[in-house]
């Protein structure tokens, strides 16, 4: 990716952060009208920082009774 390209996905990528989530979707489709590949690298950049933010906001007991009961699971 070249740094111009990187820079514009950058640059929306945050200016989604800043709307509530449920109206990112919208903001990505009009932004990337255009450009399909721009809105898929948006809205994976959005997915991955959704789904990181979900893991640190988990307590980490909680994630490894999770880990721990699929474990389980796995081997009976």
């Amino acid at each position: 990716m070249n740094p111009d390209r990187w820079k514009s996905l950058d640059d929306l990528f945050h200016l989604a952060l800043e709307r509530e989530p449920g109206s990112r979707s919208a903001f990505v489709a009009q932004v990337s009208a255009d450009d399909d590949d721009l809105g898929r690298e948006l809205e994976a950049m959005l997915a991955h920082y959704e789904q990181a933010n979900s893991f640190i906001e988990s307590p980490a007991y909680a994630l490894l009774r999770r880990l721990l009961s699929k474990v389980n699971h796995l081997s009976s």
